[in-house]
């Protein structure tokens, strides 16, 4: 098979735009009775001398070979290979172990003679000295803009460049840093300065741009995200309260320049003896274990419900995160939510736990009321439909634009095959999307029907286990906790959203002089739904939800947080 590698520099003309290069590339394979080709396209902005773990479409092209299925490469120069000796080494191994032929517009590269190799070996390492040159250009240009007070890249938050490139101040995010500086200086921590600005509505640097950003959480997942979406984080409050630009001092490679300043040396200086001051008053950090941590989310609010312990347990309970710092109007009181005993509240989710099973009894239900293999097989079979189908759209695409390449359609026709093309492949892909998440929750529910039936032990041993283990356990039995308190009637109202199970299950508490729960019995499940009008009329027909509704009781559903009180 026939590779034809295409790759477009920031700093190539347009002459050779990747459009040009394939077309040479089709030409060279029509020339040469190569009728079987595949085109590597490297895309725009990626550099030779990247690593070949960068270049994704190298990457393939260099295991393709590895493996055999390459056997002559096409590229315009050897430099759209490569700006790099270790991966021309790499390649060129590749190269002689496989007997690959390589050509460059047109021309085979002589890889039989000393002198051949010899001469390839030249044009690599002149192809890094060019990429190390403009580096050392790029970097001492760099430097001279600093100097010359110039900006370069994307600037720090609070300034902006003029016509000139020069760096000056963007007064309207200027004021928002001195605020922060000044939050922080009377004693705000940079988590509720950031809680703050998310309330006002300010909006980060990235919120002010279009496009998306992706990146890695910290469980691994790869994140995509509108940048309008980015909001404040107590970590991009420090990095700013600790950048010494915003007193003046612009840092670069060690050395310090002069930058406007947009804080005074008395606001700086207050603001770096808080975090002193914030540092000393920690003293030794109370450690409690939280049986429930990360698990229970208010019923009147939707915000997060924390464990709060002190040594002598003078405070010891699950209180609302909203009570601490208010962001919003429907945020809670002492007078719409009430804490929980810690002890309490552990001892109940324990007891529910034993009751119903780690949430076996309603799953075993669900089980009865339907045929989840058939399900999963059904969903699998539409899914490998749609990717029969997406594979067909992508080939029709390659088609038209290997037409429009040999000029057969006009630049408007092809535009407009080309945008119903590419919707039609989207709307493929959102429903492949769709079905594979509802395929992972199905074969997570078979799973934990599954593993429940292979237990070697009982529920009802639960409160003999060690914390861990229990902490274990009622994580991977309960998905989230959902806890109100009814101040007309004084009973806790909390629902269980089991794993696997699409329904939030309710139940009654009061509470003992001793702050513990006593349980009163089962309220009743609604379907756990997004849809606000679904959760009414599930609670209009539901009649275990008759008292809840009157007392308009808010009702909540996960993923994503939907609330109304009734």
């Amino acid at each position: 098979m026939l590779a034809i590698y295409t790759r477009l520099s920031r700093e190539d003309e347009d002459s050779n735009s990747i459009e040009n290069q394939t077309r040479e590339g089709k030409n060279f394979a029509s020339s040469n009775g190569y009728t079987d080709f595949e085109i590597y396209n490297e895309g725009e902005g990626i550099s030779g001398a990247a690593e070949i773990y960068l270049r994704p479409q190298f990457e393939r092209m260099i295991n393709d070979m590895k493996s055999g299925k390459i056997k002559v490469i096409y590229a315009r120069k050897q430099e759209r290979l490569e700006r790099n000796t270790r991966t021309w080494g790499e390649f060129l191994s590749i190269v002689f172990e496989k007997d690959i032929k390589v050509y460059y517009s047109g021309n085979l590269q002589d890889l039989n003679t000393a002198e051949g190799i010899m001469l390839a070996n030249i044009v690599s390492s002149f192809n890094t000295y060019t990429i190390d040159k403009q580096s050392y250009l790029t970097k001492k240009s760099l430097l001279d803009n600093i100097k010359e007070g110039k900006s370069h890249g994307i600037l720090a938050y609070g300034y902006t460049k003029d016509e000139k490139g020069l760096m000056i101040i963007e007064e309207e995010e200027a004021n928002t840093i001195k605020s922060m500086y000044e939050l922080h200086s009377d004693g705000v921590g940079s988590k509720r300065i950031a809680e703050k600005l998310n309330h006002d509505k300010i909006k980060t640097r990235y919120a002010k741009l279009s496009g998306i950003r992706t990146y890695k959480n910290k469980h691994n997942d790869i994140i995509i995200k509108n940048k309008s979406e980015i909001k404040w984080t107590d970590k991009q409050v420090q990095d700013i309260l600790k950048n010494p630009l915003y007193k003046g001092i612009r840092i670069w490679k060690g050395e310090n320049y002069k930058a406007p300043r947009i804080v005074s040396d008395d606001l700086w200086d207050a603001s770096m003896s808080a975090f002193i001051s914030n540092k000393n008053n920690r003293g030794k950090k109370v450690f409690h274990k939280y049986l429930l941590k990360n698990l229970i989310t208010c019923g009147v609010c939707g915000r997060n419900i924390y464990g709060r312990s002190r040594k002598d347990k003078s405070d010891h309970f699950y209180m609302c995160s909203s009570k601490r710092f208010k962001l919003s109007d429907r945020d809670c009181d002492t007078k719409t939510s009430r804490s929980a005993n810690i002890d309490g509240l552990d001892n109940f989710v324990i007891g529910i736990m034993r009751r119903e099973q780690g949430g076996m009894n309603t799953l075993e239900n669900y089980f009865k009321s339907r045929d989840i293999k058939s399900d999963i097989d059904i969903i699998k079979n539409d899914i490998e439909k749609n990717y029969e189908k997406l594979s067909k759209e992508k080939k029709r695409l390659n088609i038209a634009t290997n037409a429009r390449l040999d000029e057969e359609f006009s630049k408007e026709e092809f535009s407009d095959i080309k945008k119903r093309l590419d919707n039609k492949i989207q709307e493929i892909q959102e429903d492949i999307k769709i079905k594979s998440k509802n395929l992972i929750e199905q074969e997570k529910t078979n799973q934990v029907y599954t593993n429940s039936k292979n237990l070697n032990w009982s529920y009802s041993d639960l409160e003999t286990l060690d914390f861990n283990t229990q902490r274990k356990l009622i994580h991977q039995s309960i998905e989230r906790i959902y806890m109100y308190f009814d101040f007309e009637n004084k009973k806790y109202r909390i629902g269980f959203k089991w794993h696997a199970i699409p329904e939030i299950q309710y139940f009654v508490a009061s509470v003992k002089k001793s702050g513990h729960l006593s349980f009163e019995g089962s309220a009743g499940s609604i379907k756990s739904t997004n849809k606000l009008e679904e959760i009414k009329e599930n609670l209009k027909s539901n009649k275990n939800f008759e008292v809840l509704y009157k007392t308009s009781f808010a009702i909540f559903t996960p993923d994503p947080v939907m609330y109304d009180t009734f």
